[in-house]
């Protein structure tokens, strides 16, 4: 299979993945938990110095959109999109060296930076 064909991973790779998380970080998103690896995979390819900083410029991450509308979405609405929005400030090396944990985390308080207005700004 190529890259083109797409890219698979079995249940038994998310729960190896995930088997490198923190208790309390096992719980999250197979989009959360696979963005955060291939986040780090992608720069550790990039063969960067290890104090270079990375904004992940913009990177496009899913994100419950139904409840940062006012008023909010109607109830059975779950409003996934992807987002394109800043996902978090590291440096290559705490990216790459820190455990998997670090780069969830840091999906996940990037999510609760979007805004309403970052929502009607992007449609």
């Amino acid at each position: 299979m190529s890259w083109s064909d797409g890219t698979f991973f079995s249940q038994q790779e998310i729960t190896n993945l995930r088997n490198h998380l923190p208790p309390q970080l096992r719980a999250c998103s197979k989009i959360d938990l696979l963005t955060a690896f291939l986040w780090r995979c992608h720069t550790s390819t990039l063969n960067l110095n290890s104090d270079d900083e990375l904004k992940s410029a913009w990177h496009a991450f899913a994100v419950d959109t139904s409840k940062k509308f006012n008023p909010s979405s109607p109830t059975g609405f779950y409003g996934n999109a992807a987002i394109l929005a800043p996902i978090a400030f590291a440096t290559a090396g705490e990216l790459c060296q820190k455990p998997l944990g670090y780069a969830v985390e840091l999906g996940k308080q990037a999510k609760l930076t979007v805004t309403e207005e970052l929502l009607w700004y992007r449609i």
